[in-house]
């Protein structure tokens, strides 16, 4: 491909209408557990997060990246040398990331008048109009520090897909101190030349091989595509992040998340389970979660699936088989009991006593509003609970868990394994750090 060259109409003196912030926590797993108040003796050291049932490396500090660690290796072919190289290994706290999450949004909402929370460690930020952005940029990044001690990146561009890949550039470019204004044409072209094109958002890897195999290794490459060729090519979406990256901006912020159409509840056991009692136990249990993340959205569902997955080893991999059953309620509704009382029935209909289950799964669907349910007197009106909503509450306040159908009581053999797994220093009373 020739040398690329922005063509006057595609700087950002030509687009650039609006400014948007990316703020992103710096290897966020890591860092909550490596946090300066309750584990002050892990800053600078090697650490990692392991998966679901502990079963390879999701997240890591920088100090494990340096050691050669790679994200997806598998634990049990690293214990022993995790253990050789004095790295430090955290089960997934979920708890934790999902408490501290929440303070940095809140933290950051307060300085910026919109914002989008695009992921669990990432926020857009509408700073159109907002004065001295290197100046407010670095006050984000220090205020976020000094009240939720989690160190953050910031970008600002002129579109999102620009402020993303100036937040890349935030990280990884030396001098920046974690914080990169791109809204001039020196520092645009600059970004772009410099930006490998698998680093731009959207492009994935799939859609990186395909890009590099005609010759577009940079995000400059990209901008300067021929449109016709793009469309052809690879549809209207990558079209639009080629438009972002010359400074049209084609994505405003999502102010308000829209709700699921969709919610499953899903996951691998520990160990292997045998019998009726693991099965209830986790159909209930992945229920209840699904019946919260609904009543969250204010929703309400009719449809409820249930599956059973039996996996047994192949010669190379894993073959799992499926059992599953399906069932349409009388009339929507977002009640824990009553949709786990369906869900268990539906797996009654389906459970094997001789089967040896390797996983469950729940999925609550025909989704809606209770407002956009038809008003004809005769038809079935929603039931929404009192009674959830009020174990909600005491759930949020007090823990996930504290309250619970008498199904969930006693011995969880089927529970997720997390064998590292660190306290919950600020949802838990009990896991309070202690000064001594």
């Amino acid at each position: 491909m020739h040398a690329p060259v922005l063509k006057p109409e595609w700087r950002l003196s030509a687009n650039a209408k609006k400014v948007f912030g990316l703020v992103d926590c710096n290897k966020f797993y890591a860092s909550c557990e490596s946090h300066p108040l309750w584990r002050p003796d892990l800053i600078g050291k090697p650490v990692v997060v392991l998966s679901n049932n502990d079963g390879c490396v999701i997240a890591m500090s920088m100090e494990a990246k340096r050691l050669g660690y790679k994200m997806g290796d598998p634990y049990h072919k690293l214990e022993t040398k995790l253990r050789s190289d004095g790295v430090q290994v955290f089960s997934s706290n979920y708890t934790l990331y999902d408490d501290l999450s929440g303070r940095v949004m809140m933290t950051l909402a307060e300085m910026v008048p919109e914002l989008e929370v695009y992921s669990i460690d990432e926020m857009f930020a509408d700073l159109t109009g907002v004065p001295g952005l290197q100046g407010f940029g670095e006050e984000m990044r220090n205020r976020v520090w000094e009240w939720v001690g989690i160190r953050v990146g910031v970008g600002i561009s002129a579109t999102k897909t620009l402020a993303k890949l100036s937040n890349w550039a935030a990280k990884n470019w030396k001098g920046l101190g974690g914080v990169a204004v791109v809204l001039d044409d020196k520092r645009h072209e600059l970004l772009l030349r410099r930006a490998p094109v698998d680093e731009v958002w959207g492009v994935g890897r799939r859609y990186a091989d395909r890009l590099k195999a005609m010759g577009v290794e940079t995000a400059l490459h990209l901008a300067c595509c021929d449109d016709h060729k793009i469309m052809d090519e690879f549809g209207v979406v990558l079209r639009r992040t080629v438009l972002e990256l010359r400074g049209v901006p084609c994505a405003e912020l999502e102010l308000q998340t829209p709700p699921k159409q969709q919610i499953v509840s899903s996951r691998a056991f520990g160990a292997r389970q045998k019998g009726w009692k693991s099965i209830e136990q986790s159909i209930a249990s992945y229920t209840a979660r699904a019946a919260e993340k609904l009543r969250a959205q204010g929703s309400v569902c009719r449809r409820v699936d249930v599956g059973l997955i039996v996996r047994k080893a192949t010669d190379d991999s894993f073959q799992d088989t499926w059992s599953t059953s399906s069932a349409k309620l009388i009339q929507h509704t977002d009640d824990t009991l009553v949709l786990q009382g369906a869900a268990v029935e539906l797996a009654k209909r389906i459970f094997d006593n001789n089967a040896v289950y390797a996983k469950s799964s729940i999925a609550l669907s025909e989704i809606c509003q209770p407002s956009d349910l038809s008003q004809d007197m005769f038809a079935q009106k929603p039931t929404q609970s009192e009674l959830s909503n009020v174990l909600d509450t005491i759930n949020s306040k007090f823990g996930r868990g504290t309250l619970r159908s008498g199904v969930l009581v006693g011995d969880m053999a089927w529970a997720m394994k997390r064998n590292h797994l660190s306290p919950s220093y600020t949802t838990k009373l009990s896991d309070l750090p202690r000064l001594k």
